[in-house]
């Protein structure tokens, strides 16, 4: 099934999300197999973004980030340019909370396997430091006291920096004070991986939010709500289906609240130990290693 995402008409963010997850519904509601996305070229002329964003910045999202996401839905078979087609279906937030359909694959799980294997307990903390909206970064210094409060904690704390802060090198200093995965900013892949396999991943609104809502992932978000953000007011949120009333899983749990060291560490206080009951070890194929094996039985089979 061919489904088309128009860029003259949508975003280059993680909304695009929104729209896979509808036709991902689409496709199973057909009886088709599987999924062909086609990103039909041109150029939105809608948010503030849009009008921002250079040609170029713009671009570098539509192949970095748009066709790594849509990878992530196992039903997706292609990931191509299109010159035209229709886009039938919106990219607007849902209004009731969805099952996760998203996976990393075998071998993004096999890669982080390997990062991980020497931690305890690992949770991510996804930073937000983008030159857009700036009110909605994640608050670095107050960060940096809950993932001291982590270590104490018997958790191994990891750091995805901001994939474009860590371009421009505008870093946070908890990439220096802490275990840091730049490999997780780049690839939405790894990225998911690493989600999966945590013990926890705490966050703050933004696109990597919108990731792990429709994945299988443990999480905790907060500052969903800021002060003169259109896409961050609490009717926003309500209708969004991300208010804190929203089930979304026993596994995710959205906050209003600020990300203030004293609201994270609470909310931490009653809800770190579930976490650690839940996070059962998970067998992952080891599908990065070189197999030395498999090629000397394959040269013994050519010699023989």
């Amino acid at each position: 099934m061919d489904a088309f995402y128009d860029l003259a008409k949508s975003p280059v963010t993680h909304d695009f999300l929104n729209w896979l997850v509808r036709v991902e519904q689409e496709r199973i509601k057909s009886g088709a197999e599987t999924l062909q996305i086609r990103f039909v070229r041109g150029r939105r002329y809608f948010s503030y973004r849009d009008y921002l964003y250079s040609d170029e910045r713009r671009d570098r999202r539509v192949y970095e980030l748009l066709f790594p996401l849509a990878r992530l839905l196992p039903s997706v078979t292609d990931v191509c340019m299109a010159d035209e087609g229709g886009q039938t279906l919106s990219y607007k937030n849902f209004s009731v909370s969805q099952k996760p359909v998203l996976k990393a694959s075998a071998i993004d799980r096999s890669a982080v396997a390997h990062f991980l294997s020497e931690f305890e307990n690992p949770v991510t903390l996804t930073i937000r430091q983008t030159d857009f909206e700036h009110a909605r970064n994640t608050n670095n210094e107050e960060w940096g006291k809950v993932l001291e409060w982590l270590i104490k904690h018997d958790c191994s704390p990891i750091v995805i920096p901001d994939m474009e802060s860590e371009l421009t090198g505008r870093l946070t200093g908890l990439e220096q004070d802490f275990i840091h995965y730049p490999a997780a900013a780049f690839s939405p892949g790894i990225r998911l991986a690493l989600y999966e396999l945590s013990t926890l991943n705490l966050m703050t609104t933004g696109g990597p939010m919108v990731l792990a809502l429709f994945s299988d992932v443990p999480m905790m978000a907060f500052k969903l709500i800021v002060d003169g953000i259109n896409c961050c007011t609490p009717q926003h949120m309500i209708n969004s289906a991300m208010s804190p009333n929203d089930d979304w899983g026993d596994r995710k749990h959205l906050y209003w609240e600020d990300d203030t060291a004293v609201n994270v560490i609470e909310r931490l206080s009653h809800e770190l130990p579930r976490f650690k009951e839940m996070a059962k070890p998970q067998a992952v194929p080891d599908l990065f290693s070189l197999n030395p094996e498999k090629l000397i039985a394959a040269m013994e089979k050519a010699q023989a």
